[in-house]
């Protein structure tokens, strides 16, 4: 999107344009991460005006819903998207599981099976040290050499 470029950022000759992504326990729609969270179980509070969201927004969240749909990475998913990896973990309290569970389908939906995979990390938290294995940092490894080849 023309608007996202930034093209007076320094390098203009070069495609901004993403070839592969790895997305770990991001944030996706700030609008629905509360009631996610509370459906799972725990509390976080996204829609008050001291949220991380809310002060990235610049207002709170459910004041801006325009900016919330435009800091939404779904909003942009197009059928010739990069491919995606993406991690959550099972017992993250800061970004609910769902967010990423929830990105995934709309990936599959448009992009299809074979260009976005989605793994639950089974007791993992938000950035904890199950990402950061050997084990995990070599699927991540795989997924590059297998998008970027």
């Amino acid at each position: 999107m023309a608007e996202l470029e930034g093209a007076d950022l320094g390098n203009a000759s070069q495609s901004s344009r993403v070839l592969a992504s790895v997305d770990w326990f991001g944030p996706i729609n700030f609008s629905t991460m509360d009631a996610e969270a509370q459906a799972l179980g725990f509390t976080i509070n996204t829609n008050a005006a001291t949220s991380p969201e809310s002060k990235y927004l610049g207002a709170a969240v459910p004041s801006v819903p325009d900016l919330v749909a435009k800091a939404n990475p779904a909003s942009y998913i197009t059928s010739d998207d990069a491919a995606f990896f993406i991690q959550a973990g099972s017992v993250d309290r800061n970004i609910p599981y769902t967010q990423s569970a929830n990105f995934h389908a709309a990936l599959v939906a448009a992009k299809g099976a074979d260009q976005a995979s989605y793994e639950l990390l089974a007791g993992a938290g938000h950035g904890t040290s199950e990402f950061s294995t050997t084990a995990n940092l070599d699927k991540v490894i795989a997924f590059f050499d297998k998008t970027l080849k």
